[in-house]
């Protein structure tokens, strides 16, 4: 095999490695929180929540503002409320709330 082969058989398969790696980190993964809720946006589904630390997305404790997708409902979230959510974590890397509760077991 020439030398030009073989680099070239070389960069093939780290290209292939890196594209792989690439693509596994696009795929959604999810996360869960808590927190207070500190405003809510009907309008525009969203919610901002002072919430813990979730190092496994790279959130660090703050108050952040996410989507909430149409099956959480919005009615009985309010400023101050603790809540306990889950967060899918899109293709695009934004964030949405993909369940929501306050923890009693009935949803909020």
């Amino acid at each position: 095999m020439s030398t030009t082969r073989t680099v070239k058989t070389a960069i093939g398969a780290m290209f292939f490695a890196l594209s792989g790696a690439v693509f596994s980190a696009d795929k959604a993964h999810f996360a869960e929180g808590s927190g207070y809720v500190k405003s809510v946006n009907a309008v525009d589904s969203r919610v901002s929540i002072s919430h813990n630390s979730m190092p496994e997305i790279g959130l660090r404790t703050q108050t952040s503002s996410f989507h909430v997708t149409s099956n959480v409902p919005l009615d009985g979230i309010f400023e101050g409320k603790k809540v306990f959510f889950k967060l899918n974590i899109r293709e695009d890397g934004d964030y949405e709330v993909v369940e929501m509760n306050d923890g009693s077991g009935k949803g909020t």
